[in-house]
């Protein structure tokens, strides 16, 4: 099937899908497509559900590990509770940091947390390592990076991952309050 044909021919279609976050379920998504679209689609209303579903499931699932300013400040006070920042250092270094938070960065976190000895990790974070048990929130300037090495800790059976969606930005615009 191609895609960007389609497209073209039913974009007010594709629009309603892609861009209204209210079509979520498979049924709704279905439904709307039979009421506004020509019998000539009929054959990729079921791919193209499939899709959209699976999307809109995808977006709310990494949503459930999403933790906003108030829990970080809780995590703060909570000495089983790791806070990394996965900003670069010279990033961390222009704006600073959560107080409490590690900085690992990005491209170095699932080798940090998975390689590191025990006395390693503490030598160099003055932190106890975190076992896959333990709650880690993720956090960066605005929430995407953390988000992403969040999704792939779980996926390495860290299930107690989170993010800190708002990231440094939220942090900062709400700490000066």
């Amino acid at each position: 099937m191609n895609f960007n044909k389609l497209h073209q021919c039913y974009k007010p279609i594709f629009k309603l899908l892609f861009h209204n976050m209210f079509v979520k379920s498979e049924k709704n998504i279905y439904n709307k497509l039979l009421k506004i679209s020509p019998y000539r689609i009929f054959p990729y209303v079921q791919t193209i559900s499939q899709f959209s579903t699976s999307f809109f499931n995808n977006k709310i699932m990494s949503e459930e590990y999403d933790v906003g300013y108030s829990d970080v400040l809780s995590a703060q006070k909570d000495r089983n509770i790791l806070i990394i920042d996965v900003r670069e250092k010279e990033e961390i270094g222009e704006t600073g940091k959560i107080p409490g938070s590690i900085n690992i960065p990005m491209s170095d976190v699932e080798n940090t947390l998975i390689n590191f000895s025990n006395k390693e990790f503490k030598n160099k974070f003055n932190k106890e390592k975190p076992s896959k048990n333990t709650k880690i929130i993720f956090c960066c300037k605005a929430g995407r990076r953390s988000g992403i090495i969040q999704k792939q800790m779980q996926k390495l059976g860290y299930k107690n991952s989170y993010n800190y969606s708002g990231g440094w930005r939220d942090w900062e615009r709400r700490s000066k309050r």
